[in-house]
């Protein structure tokens, strides 16, 4: 997909994710989200790639 970037940036741009969410895209070697701000984490197996983001669970007053 040429424009899986835009799959991250839609899902937090639109409030897809409920607080406490995750999202976990598959990707190649050469994308690199670590800039986003719910980025988490990207781990490798073999040539695949998972990049993990974080929706923070609302604070109850």
């Amino acid at each position: 997909m040429p424009d899986i970037d835009k799959v991250v940036t839609g899902v937090f741009e639109h409030d897809l994710l409920k607080p406490g969410g995750w999202l976990v895209l598959e990707h190649s070697v050469k994308l690199k989200f670590t800039d986003h701000p719910h980025f988490v984490e990207q781990r490798h197996y073999g040539k695949v790639n998972f990049s993990f983001f974080y929706i923070k669970e609302e604070e109850s007053i």
